[in-house]
């Protein structure tokens, strides 16, 4: 056998030098490319010429046996293995006596109990070691479980039976069209982060992640077909009705459905809206299903699972699958989407007391002086951080309010908005983006005071951009105080037991500290985070009124006389007047939402996200379907470049990865 796998696998085998710096686990998919990794028992010593392995299941699901069958395995097949079998007895066993090369496979039942009764032990148990789930052998209908209650527990390979379609197998493809579909994807880092505190279970606000309102409104459908396996007595049309399931850690799941649009498969319009509160974005999965309302039982009529990280927003289509994954010819659902950070949305409402108040009560106590010094002194940047996120965050929302748009809408589109009003006056004739101390500001030159709502809305673009400059200007500082701040408590996390022993803390009192240690670390990280990601955004608002500047010299061009705005606009009815137009456009009735031909509707997933399955998921331009690694993502109106557009190169250790299982007995790796 050894000699069959060298011969057949080539160089596409890998095998894992000893003497190698890193172990295993801590290599990325992309170090690991185009390599096959071999797992299974292995010789105690490795200057063994043969010797006897257990031929026990490490699975654990059956009693463990006294006396267990001992086979022979020789040198040359055991020097092939990379990750070698172990077989699970319990988590302190493991944190103790487990190398980082061995990986244990878990039974749904005994991963169930597990992620039950000690969700945040087996979450810090993944952190370390490699984890795969495999179905129970009592579902002897090849039913599958759901994998994300695996997932919300950190286990890196969950396997499913992919010879059963269905909703979990929806959920399953669904999780990996993320990250260019190639198979891996990186875990939030609450649950790769060394000191960090995480459970599935918990009704809590997670430290360190900010919670996010999603708003779908469901508009129409069309050309839906009915259902399969439908006999020759079924109604030509069928009356359908959307259900929209939310899938992540137990706080964020629910659903919500449409009212039912009686005899209409064509073009039916629902016209309604719901919105969720998604507390880990990072684990969310949408699905959207069309069901038939019958009287016996509602049919399948197509389905589309989408992470909630790679859903656009604004008006989009939604190509429809089967209940086998494939795409339905012309069958899709319009939908518009809006994402926020802001409960509500609206202008922010504000609390009485000061936000002190508020990151203080973040910052939980550890009872240990040395301990509660550190955080006590983090807490002065963290508040000085927070106050200027906010004040940028607020001097946004307050220009988008002005602007009419959503939440979601970045600075071109407001601008485009700003633009199009100070035109709309008849005595602008001109526009132009001056700097003043550095800040970019729009300037007319129309003579006199401006009408109310321009004076509101150049009021609040002014406001945005001076928040920006200084946010950009002091943004370096308030990192460096957070990371200097985070590095004596990250020091401290190692000695922090011994410390809490000393002074008398221990049992029940001890954890709850080390808890307490754990979220005040994650509370900064989160802050972190967040300036990071306000910093990308700042940047390229500032990027996008640059760029504004040709779009202002090319309109300053034009003629702008009261002569020509009296001019009849050429509209297409009287530009196209012949009878094959007025038949396209008029006596047809097409649905304005309905894509036509020549009309190609925006896909709801974004483009780094669409090359997995192009057909399936809407339509991306032949540029982004020529070139799977694109990078070019749009975000609403705007193409930007996405830095996440790109495949993640995570550790093996710290990813999901894409795990199929087709029989009980077939021991899959990776």
């Amino acid at each position: 056998m050894a000699r069959l796998l060298k011969s057949l696998l080539g160089s596409y085998l890998y095998v894992h030098p000893p003497d190698s710096p890193k172990p295993l686990t801590e290599l990325s998919p992309e170090d690991l490319k185009y390599k096959i990794i071999l797992k299974g028992k292995k010789l105690a010593r490795e200057d063994q010429d043969e010797g006897e392995v257990s031929e026990e299941d490490e699975g654990g699901e059956t009693k463990r046996n006294t006396n267990p069958k001992k086979i022979k395995l020789c040198k040359e097949l055991s020097s092939l293995i990379s990750l070698q079998r172990t077989r699970f007895t319990d988590l302190n066993t493991a944190r103790n006596k487990q190398d980082v090369s061995e990986m244990c496979s878990l039974s749904e039942s005994t991963s169930t109990k597990l992620a039950h009764t000690c969700p945040e032990e087996l979450v810090n148990h993944n952190k370390k070691f490699l984890t795969r789930v495999y179905p129970n052998s009592s579902r002897v209908d090849s039913s599958n479980y759901n994998p994300q209650d695996f997932w919300n527990a950190g286990c890196q390979m969950v396997a499913l039976n992919f010879q059963t379609p269905g909703q979990f197998m929806d959920v399953y493809e669904g999780r990996f069209r993320a990250n260019g579909g190639c198979g891996y994807l990186l875990k939030p880092a609450v649950m790769r982060e060394h000191i960090s505190v995480f459970s599935a279970h918990s009704r809590e606000i997670i430290p360190g992640v900010a919670p996010q309102l999603l708003k779908i409104k469901v508009i129409s459908g069309q050309c839906l077909p009915k259902p399969r396996g439908s006999t020759a007595t079924k109604a030509s049309f069928i009356d359908p009705y959307v259900v929209i399931q939310v899938f992540g850690i137990p706080a964020d799941c629910t659903e919500a459905k449409t009212r039912t649009v009686s005899n209409d498969s064509s073009f039916p319009i629902f016209d309604e809206s719901f919105e969720f509160q998604i507390n880990l974005p990072e684990l969310a999965l949408v699905r959207f299903v069309v069901l038939d309302d019958d009287f016996i039982g509602d049919d399948f009529v197509g389905q589309c699972t989408i992470p909630l990280d790679c859903i656009q927003t604004g008006y989009r289509h939604m190509r429809l699958l089967s209940s086998m994954g494939e795409p339905i010819e012309s069958a899709t659902l319009f939908v518009h989407v809006s994402i926020s950070n802001k409960k509500g949305g609206g202008k922010p409402q504000r609390v009485k007391g000061k936000k002190t108040d508020k990151v203080k009560a973040d910052i939980k106590p550890i009872g240990l002086k040395a301990a509660d010094d550190l955080f006590k002194e983090a807490s002065v940047p963290l508040v000085e951080a927070e106050c200027v996120q906010d004040k940028v965050e607020d001097a946004w929302t307050e220009l988008q309010d002005e602007c009419g748009l959503e939440h979601t809408a970045n600075m071109k589109q407001c601008l485009r908005v700003t633009i199009s009003r100070y035109m709309a006056t008849p005595d602008t004739a001109r526009l132009s983006i001056q700097e003043e101390n550095g800040v970019p500001f729009l300037r007319s030159s129309r003579p006199g005071p401006l009408p109310s709502h321009l004076h509101r809305l150049e009021i609040a673009l002014q406001k945005v951009l001076l928040e920006i400059h200084h946010f950009l200007s002091h943004e370096e500082e308030f990192v460096s105080a957070l990371e200097s701040r985070l590095k004596p408590c990250l020091a401290m996390y190692d000695s922090l037991e011994s410390h809490l022993s000393s002074n008398g803390i221990k049992g029940k009192k001890a954890n709850r500290a080390m808890e307490n240690y754990a979220w005040n670390v994650r509370i900064i990280r989160g802050q972190l985070d967040r300036l990071t990601t306000l910093t990308k955004k700042c940047r390229m608002a500032m990027e996008q009124v640059e760029s504004t500047k040709t779009t202002l010299d090319s309109l300053n061009q034009r003629e702008r006389s009261p002569l020509v705005r009296e001019r009849p606009r050429l509209t297409l009815a009287n530009r196209h007047n012949t009878t094959d137009n007025l038949t396209t456009y008029g006596s047809l009735g097409r649905s304005p939402t309905t894509p036509g031909a020549d009309c190609k509707p925006k896909s709801i997933l974004k483009k780094s996200n669409s090359n997995l399955e192009s057909s399936s998921v809407g339509y991306v331009n032949e540029e982004a379907a020529g070139s799977p690694s694109s990078s070019r993502t749009v975000m609403g109106d705007e193409e930007e470049g996405d830095e996440g557009g790109q495949l993640l190169k995570p550790p093996l250790l710290h990813s999901f990865s894409y795990t199929p299982t087709f029989t009980y007995e077939q021991d899959t790796a990776l």
